[in-house]
């Protein structure tokens, strides 16, 4: 998604400010998340007065996205993803609890027309203490890096449903959108309609991925990148 929005080889017209498409991606926040957590840890070790002065030092950090890390880097988004990783339980070192924390902010916050969230896997969860925020973990105490593709699938189930839950508690999404699931692999997707909204008048034609991939580049307002199917008319228009 990043890659689609940000290639000049889109030549797409550059939208008005209230249109504008932007995107996190934890992997690219990488850069940033390592230096929030050396600027916090820095701050700990020399002294804080409580927790609600630290929390308060926190909240008012202004550090700079480095290059690549964000498709925009104004000001409101920087706070917004300081926010969101301050703010969210597990959002600095779980992948798929930032994309469903900053989901439902962005929900919350923005209003989006358009909101794509793409889970992956996460790495199997560590002891405690060799993961402690903003220190560092004593060697005896490290684990490796391992996968766990099980444990994010029963994770995601429930964070997307986190995400939907989120949406239909707000009025500006309850009874008028349309959710579309997919898993990678699974030649189905799950599609939940608004409650009011009529059925067809025609019986929808099978669609492969490829045209739900083309059916959201339309909504995003970019070409279809390469290889991708057709837009499925009854959700385009």
């Amino acid at each position: 998604m990043h890659a689609l929005c940000e290639g000049e080889e889109t030549a797409r017209v550059t939208p008005s400010r209230d249109e504008a498409l932007t995107g996190l991606s934890y992997e690219r926040l990488r850069p940033y998340r390592d230096e929030l957590t050396r600027t916090l840890n820095a701050k700990i070790q020399s002294g804080v007065e409580s927790p609600q002065a630290f929390a308060a030092y926190a909240r008012s950090l202004k550090l700079p996205a480095p290059p690549g890390t964000m498709l925009r880097s104004d000001d409101i988004l920087l706070a917004f993803v300081r926010d969101v990783l301050l703010s969210g339980n597990g959002t600095m070192i779980v992948n798929n609890t930032f994309v469903e924390w900053a989901a439902a902010q962005a929900l919350r916050r923005a209003e989006p027309r358009l909101l794509v969230t793409r889970f992956g896997v996460r790495d199997k969860l560590k002891p405690f203490s060799s993961m402690v925020m903003f220190s560092q973990a004593r060697p005896t105490d490290h684990q490796p890096v391992v996968p766990d593709p099980a444990g994010s699938f029963i994770d995601v189930e429930q964070l997307s449903y986190y995400v939907w839950v989120n949406a239909e508690k707000n009025p500006a999404y309850r009874g008028k959108t349309l959710y579309l699931f997919l898993a990678e692999g699974i030649d189905e997707m799950l599609a939940i309609g608004p409650a009011t909204s009529a059925a067809p008048p025609t019986a929808i034609a099978p669609a492969r991925l490829e045209d739900v991939c083309a059916t959201m580049a339309t909504w995003l307002g970019v070409p279809a990148p390469h290889g991708s199917g057709q837009p499925i008319r009854a959700l385009v228009g």
